[in-house]
């Protein structure tokens, strides 16, 4: 079992107990953010290119708004769960003897007292407050980078975008207080110079579109947004909220915080786009389209809802780690369904990242002393 204990000084902020269902549980976590963002990143590439809808910020807008989902989804589970597991206390006056015999069970409470009762010192209030600057960086880092690959060359792209990892370590350190080791390092260098690999692979086997030189710098300027900001938000998500629980309801209610925040302000957005032109609003001209696309938001939910679990119950580096095991993926189902070809330095660079991943996760699972307490996790 994973027993996790909150960090002091200069402690790791998780302590993960070594057992062989800890060490499943994590890479059944891992593999499920891996394959939903390859889901999601394939069919929204799928949509644009080979469907011709090309509105990468309504796509990002409509699959983000679509977590308020959470919210009626979290009441069923209210409701079931009041039903299993609470029941009204009875009448002072009508108490009989035998009435007090039985046990009573603890007080049915609120839909909002079941929703913060995983928040420690939080109200709901603080949570969409808190929401507002995290769904500002959200749609920056989700909406920059496609924006970026009509400006830049995709080599370029995926090599700047990957300095989010190292964003992500030096915050750690700093922000979090993340232990060091020198296979941390090794390992985060190795995951990164697959990717540099991976990117001058496509680089030799990508013709893309002559971008002027004003473009290509702005281009990485955008780029760079999208790698700080992605940094920027998983780290400060695991500070602000490292006292709550790691459970189900607890990332149900921020996710659906982040969607409410998202489709109440981000909707002016796209109506300046559509004005000035830089993405004309029309809706899918056939029925595969309007498939696609909500499977892909539901695919993007099932990433980020794994992705900011895991961001929780482990680390932000790890799970940053993780991420970079989606290209290797990418590449399997792209030969697989669309019959498309790499050349050696694809497949190099993906073997020198998933050998990193291995050594990272090594080293980050790897036992430490835990003290644990008798009181089990709500």
């Amino acid at each position: 079992a994973v027993v996790s204990t909150q960090s002091t000084g200069e402690k790791d902020r998780k302590n993960i107990d070594m057992s062989i269902s800890a060490v499943v549980a994590t890479h059944v976590l891992a593999s499920s953010v891996v394959v939903f963002m390859v889901i999601a990143s394939i069919e929204t590439q799928v949509i644009q290119s080979k469907h011709g809808f090309h509105q990468p910020f309504l796509l990002v807008y409509f699959s983000t708004s679509c977590m308020m989902l959470f919210y009626p989804l979290l009441y069923l589970y209210y409701l079931y769960d009041s039903k299993s597991h609470y029941q009204q206390l009875p009448n002072i006056d009508t108490l009989t003897q035998s009435t007090l015999i039985t046990e009573i069970r603890p007080k049915k409470p609120s839909f909002y007292e079941f929703l913060i009762d995983h928040f420690e010192n939080f109200t709901l209030q603080r949570i969409f407050t808190l929401a507002v600057p995290f769904s500002f960086l959200w749609m920056c880092s989700n909406y920059s980078f496609t924006l970026a690959l009509s400006l830049t060359d995709v080599a370029s792209a995926i090599a700047l975008e990957q300095t989010a990892t190292f964003f992500v370590f030096i915050l750690s350190v700093i922000v979090l207080k993340e232990t060091i080791t020198l296979f941390k390092v090794i390992s985060t260098l190795l995951c990164f110079g697959g990717v540099i690999l991976i990117a001058i692979g496509d680089s030799e086997s990508i013709k893309g579109p002559n971008h002027s030189i004003s473009e290509k710098a702005i281009g990485d300027l955008v780029v760079l947004i999208t790698a700080s900001s992605a940094a920027l938000y998983m780290v400060f998500f695991a500070k602000y909220l490292e006292n709550v629980s790691t459970s189900l309801v607890c990332v149900c209610v921020w996710l659906g915080s982040i969607g409410c925040v998202v489709f109440l302000t981000c909707w002016p957005v796209l109506i300046l786009l559509s004005t000035f032109k830089l993405e004309p609003f029309f809706l899918p001209q056939n029925t595969i389209t309007y498939v696609l696309i909500f499977t892909a938001a539901l695919a993007s939910i099932l990433f980020n809802y794994f992705l900011n679990f895991g961001i929780l119950r482990l680390s932000p580096l790890y799970m940053r780690i993780v991420t970079i095991c989606s290209m290797p993926l990418s590449f399997i189902v792209e030969i697989i369904w669309f019959k498309q070809s790499y050349t050696y330095l694809h497949y190099l660079g993906s073997a020198v990242i998933i050998i990193g991943y291995v050594m990272f996760s090594v080293t980050s699972l790897k036992q430490t002393p835990v003290q644990s307490t008798s009181e089990p996790e709500s």
